[in-house]
């Protein structure tokens, strides 16, 4: 039941995900270059094409392939014995079958399915693996995006207030060093802007690379969207982490194994039965026509190397021993990855919230008033770089604080 039920399991998820190396799953999905790049087409294009989704589910059917095997017998054994010198016996063919006892096939069946289940773990693991990337990478092209664009912004400001300081300065009511100062301003926004354009072009095989697509091929820039929803509490989060985390639960399948694996060494010394029969043709009495005989045969196998079974169950003890205390520092490593991925989510928000709601308005406020006295003769240009230089750069860091706050909502 056990294992229809994870053959299912693997049927349905195979389904759901239309890998391409299936033969009946779809194409893959193609990104518009004419459109913006949204992390759902992103997703589901890592989902058809990922290498390492696709190999860790091929795994998972290989550990499924495994069980039937596990529970079934050996192979029959065929033997043909044809006497040279022919006195009594002319031929015999006899068949014997070897049959484990004390439970030994259904403890093996049991750790295949143990492993199996490990297996889809492991899938699941990498798929959560697989998001995370593409999460990640998808709002570090995000953040480049809306830098992009914000810097360009900028430049063109600079070059329209480098116009109006150039003719203030021939009307003679603006310095030399203001004129050399937008210049300077403008050359430096510009080679910002270039090197972003050239990182757009690393950001963008980053992520090509993550969805299976040539990395040469430009992809479109992405729509900044909204922020994640809020996360529960960190205690929360931790019982969630003991429940659900697929990394844990492989380990908790490979222990059962080992447990298993403990239990049938115990049963080597056990011996196992033989079952046979054959069939014999003899020279009839005086040499007249041939005689055959039907046989059945029972035996047991003689395990007598002691030494060899207390190794093996000390072997399989250790192993388990050392397979729990791998899971036990798995999960200590895990929780310490979430208690700072909780950390950096409370951050992320928190700066977020401060340059959304309070510091960005303020500033562009600021720029706003400072543009107005700089027409009107208040306040000198520098003053005005510097809330123009304030703005930029509060814009940028609200871009980095939404980019920061949904890599950490992945990785949770």
């Amino acid at each position: 039941v056990q294992d229809t039920d994870a053959r299912r399991q693997c049927d349905r998820a195979g389904q759901a995900m239309n890998m391409a190396s299936t033969p009946t799953a779809p194409a893959p999905v193609r990104i518009d270059p004419d459109k913006p790049l949204v992390l759902k087409d992103a997703l589901d294009q890592a989902w058809r094409s990922s290498p390492r989704l696709i190999a860790a589910y091929r795994r998972w059917e290989a550990a499924l392939a495994r069980v039937p095997q596990a529970r079934s017998l050996e192979d029959p054994a065929l033997t043909f014995e044809y006497m040279l010198e022919q006195r009594n016996t002319l031929y015999k063919a006899q068949l014997s079958q070897a049959i484990p006892l004390a439970g030994k096939l259904d403890l093996k069946d049991r750790m295949a399915l143990a492993e199996a289940r490990a297996a889809m773990h492991e899938f699941e693991s990498a798929r959560l693996a697989v998001y995370d990337r593409v999460v990640k990478t998808f709002h570090e092209y995000v953040y480049l995006a809306r830098s992009l664009a914000v810097t360009g912004e900028n430049v063109e400001l600079m070059g329209a207030l480098e116009r109006v300081v150039s003719e203030r300065y021939q009307a003679g009511s603006s310095s030399h060093s203001d004129l050399v100062k937008a210049q300077v301003e403008k050359e430096k926004m510009a080679s910002e802007l270039a090197f972003m354009k050239d990182e757009r072009r690393a950001r963008s095989a980053a992520l090509a690379a993550v969805l299976n697509l040539p990395v040469e091929r430009e992809l479109p820039l992405p729509l900044t969207p909204e922020p994640a929803a809020g996360i529960p509490d960190e205690s929360t989060l931790i019982d969630m982490l003991r429940d659900l985390n697929p990394d844990l639960k492989a380990k908790d399948a490979m222990i059962e194994r080992q447990e298993i694996a403990e239990k049938l060494a115990g049963r080597s010394a056990v011996p196992d039965l033989m079952l046979g029969t054959s069939y014999e043709v003899m020279a009839g009495a005086s040499g007249k026509g041939q005689e055959s005989n039907v046989g059945v045969m029972a035996g047991i196998t003689l395990p007598i190397w002691w030494g060899r079974y207390r190794a093996a169950k000390a072997e399989a003890r250790a192993t388990q021993e050392a397979t729990v205390q791998d899971r036990n520092d798995l999960e200590n490593q895990i929780r310490a990855d979430l208690v700072m991925a909780v950390a950096r989510y409370h951050d992320a928000a928190r700066r977020l919230n401060m340059y959304r709601d309070s510091l960005l308005p303020k500033a562009q406020q600021a720029l706003e008033v400072s543009r107005k006295d700089f027409a009107g003769g208040k306040i000198s240009f520098t003053l005005l770089l510097d809330a123009q230089r304030t703005a930029l750069e509060f814009q940028r860091q609200q871009a980095r604080a939404l980019a920061d706050h949904e890599m950490a909502v992945a990785e949770i």
